[in-house]
């Protein structure tokens, strides 16, 4: 059963966000419970935010597929046609880090150009 808005809010508040604060800009050094609670919480978190990518993984197939894969999105039942279609457009496309790659060589040319 997924966790509603609200309650994933309240659990991000004072399971994640308090502890944390305090951790870090306070030098407290939480007890076990505390950091289970913490890491219970960020289970839920987690699982909210995936939650809700499927559920829009019509809309957004990209993010989809990024965050869970083709297996993952198999596992859970969400690997369709439409989704292997996309996937297979994304492995034929340049990766942005090649894109990058290529833009900045064509800066640095025509730096050396000048």
């Amino acid at each position: 059963m997924t966790a509603d808005a609200d309650t994933v809010r309240r659990r991000r508040k004072a399971d994640l966000y308090v502890l944390r604060n305090r951790v870090l800009h306070g030098g407290y050094v939480p007890d076990r419970n505390e950091a289970r609670s913490a890491l219970d919480a960020a289970d839920v978190l987690s699982k909210f935010i995936g939650d809700r990518i499927l559920d829009r993984s019509n809309m957004f197939p990209r993010s989809a597929l990024i965050v869970f894969g083709l297996d993952g999105l198999e596992r859970r039942g969400a690997l369709s046609r439409r989704m292997r279609s996309v996937a297979e457009e994304l492995e034929s496309e340049s990766s942005t880090f090649d894109q990058y790659t290529e833009r900045q060589a064509a800066i640095d040319e025509a730096r050396a150009a000048r």
